[in-house]
């Protein structure tokens, strides 16, 4: 359930919820699913039927398609809550976990609202895990990390050679993640794609561009190493305190608030 307070039940939050769904399920053509009267989609009832969510969607994990992550961004914890406790939550979950793996949530913190314009079509998940206890200095150097994007601009006669849509969006999850008897937090970071090809081709060849004038002492280091930007972008999540991080793909779709019947 979602952690609740006083003080935060009407700050906005966004959900990832994983889950198993064979791949002969359709979840992309939400038209032909909704005509074969898809029993996934069905489940998703009680949550089209909660009030407080600012848009869903939900995608297959590039890296094994049998996963699949629904994205909810949500108006307020409060929202979110009412939602786990209403009585429609413990069928939608039943309903999720239908391939007979339990379906997981995580709760994150700080996400920008304009992510939900972002998240349609293909988007990377970087989650960093912070060894405990994580200082505020800590997360302000993880928010501050530029992510995987361009030094400069891009002209509108070149837009469709750029690989990334928007600048990237970070978010803090609720929580401590345990492994190997060491206890972490965690941070995300979303970057939104253009297409595969084009991301392959940046993150292998794109350069760091010193430009930013309070980041001036870097321009001797960057020059000499020939930094890439994924390089730099590990380099940042390091210097933040980031132990190791992992990441994902995923082709999200937008999913309708439509009750099917």
């Amino acid at each position: 359930m979602v952690p609740i307070t006083p003080e935060n039940q009407n700050e906005p939050i966004l959900t990832h919820t994983h889950f198993k769904a064979p791949l002969d399920i359709e979840i992309y053509d939400i038209e032909a699913a909704f005509d074969a009267k898809l029993p996934l989609l069905k489940t998703l009832n009680p949550l089209h039927q909660a009030s407080g969510i600012r848009r869903s969607f939900w995608g297959r994990v590039s890296e094994n398609p049998e996963d699949v992550i629904l994205c909810i961004v949500w108006w307020t914890r409060k929202a979110l809550a009412d939602f786990e406790s209403s009585p429609g939550y413990p069928d939608f979950y039943a309903g999720l976990a239908a391939s007979g793996t339990l379906p997981s949530t995580t709760y994150i913190d700080g996400a920008r609202h304009m992510i939900e314009a972002m998240l349609e079509e293909r988007v990377s998940i970087t989650t960093a895990y912070f060894p405990t206890p994580v200082t505020d200095e800590q997360k302000a150097r993880f928010y501050d990390i530029d992510g995987l994007v361009y030094g400069y601009g891009v002209s509108r006669a070149l837009l469709h050679t750029r690989a990334n849509r928007a600048a990237p969006c970070q978010g803090w999850v609720d929580g401590t993640h345990e492994k190997d008897g060491k206890q972490y937090e965690m941070g995300v970071i979303w970057h939104f794609w253009s297409e595969e090809e084009l991301e392959t081709t940046f993150r292998r060849e794109e350069k760091v561009v010193p430009t930013m004038p309070h980041r001036a002492e870097e321009r001797a280091e960057i020059l000499d190493k020939k930094l890439t930007v994924a390089g730099k972008f590990e380099r940042d999540l390091k210097v933040a305190g980031a132990e190791w991080w992992e990441e994902v793909h995923c082709e999200f779709t937008f999913l309708p608030d439509t009750v099917m019947e």
